[in-house]
């Protein structure tokens, strides 16, 4: 086996390994964006509470006076 060979085989090994990595990473970023829309999903809950609540607030202070 010469020296050529060699790294041809080393390189096609380091790019297969580095193609495994971006699989990977993309697979981690996947479930980074669904943890996302879990907690835009959760924040927009909070806020319709949130509205809710300041209004009947207001509803009562209304009704006190």
């Amino acid at each position: 086996m010469t020296l050529e060979q060699f790294l041809l085989m080393i390189f096609g090994i380091v790019i297969v390994l580095l193609i495994f990595l971006v699989f990977i990473m993309w697979v981690r970023i996947h479930q980074l964006m669904l943890d996302m829309e879990n907690i835009e999903n959760r924040i927009h809950d909070t806020d319709s509470e949130l509205d809710i609540l300041t209004r009947n607030i207001e509803e009562i202070k209304k009704l006190k006076i």
